[in-house]
């Protein structure tokens, strides 16, 4: 006879304050908690900025070169350093990114002042948009798929029987993920091994052999997330 879902938990000893845990699943090989350190559970802006600012990168790269046209699709040296500084600055200002555009623009050697003098920076990311010098983060090669939708759109003082008697209006260049790929490439990600993918019940216990009060504290632990979970384990065992 197959075990029951039920003879599959698996309970947790209780630690040091009491608490313990009851895995529907079965014991499990390792817990994300085991992982954590005081860098991971520290909530220090400054930490925080500063991972930001080493892991920040520019969306496109380019350095000047005897090219001329590095700085395309911009028009001179100067607006391409002022577009590179905003589009690779943080939204979360600092000192640091104030040092960054005061080096890295405004005392670039090829960066003209007088380059500005009624530029608009809407015109400029315009360009950015329309350029055929930047290549595209959505490759197909990473399973992007880009599509069409039709949205009808209601017509003042018309009425129709019907939404699809509607006009049609067509928009085009929808770039989106099959949600299946976008599950197994976060799940090849290292740090996959932080994240708890299975749910379980944390329990307290006052003192052995006392009435137990159970622990709401994430998602996971949630009632609707283990009412679900064992939809799924029901259905895969039939």
């Amino acid at each position: 006879m197959p075990p029951t879902l039920e003879s599959l938990a698996h309970c947790t000893s209780p630690n040091s304050y009491g608490i313990y845990r009851v895995y529907p699943d079965g014991k499990v090989t390792y817990s994300p908690d085991e992982l954590y350190s005081l860098d991971t559970v520290a909530d220090s802006s400054m930490t925080m900025v500063n991972n930001l600012e080493e892991d920040s990168h520019p969306w496109w790269t380019s350095a000047p070169s005897d090219n001329n046209d590095y700085y395309a699709p911009f028009p001179t040296a100067s607006h391409f350093h002022l577009m590179q500084w905003f589009y690779d600055s943080l939204t979360l200002k600092s000192l640091s990114a104030l040092n960054d555009l005061v080096k890295n623009v405004l005392l670039a050697m090829d960066f003209k002042s007088e380059d500005l003098v009624g530029s608009c920076a809407a015109h400029e990311a315009k360009r950015v948009d329309q350029s055929d010098h930047i290549q595209s983060c959505f490759s197909a090669d990473d399973s992007w798929i880009e599509h069409s939708i039709d949205i009808f759109l209601p017509t003042e003082g018309v009425a129709h029987a019907s939404e699809r008697h509607a006009p049609k209006f067509e928009v085009p260049g929808l770039i989106h993920h099959q949600l299946l790929h976008i599950i197994k490439a976060v799940l090849y990600e290292t740090s996959t091994k932080h994240f708890h993918l299975f749910p379980y019940q944390e329990f307290w216990e006052h003192s052995p052999g006392s009435p137990s009060e159970c622990i709401y504290s994430e998602l996971y632990t949630a009632d609707a997330f283990l009412a679900e979970h064992d939809k799924i384990r029901t259905r895969c065992n039939r």
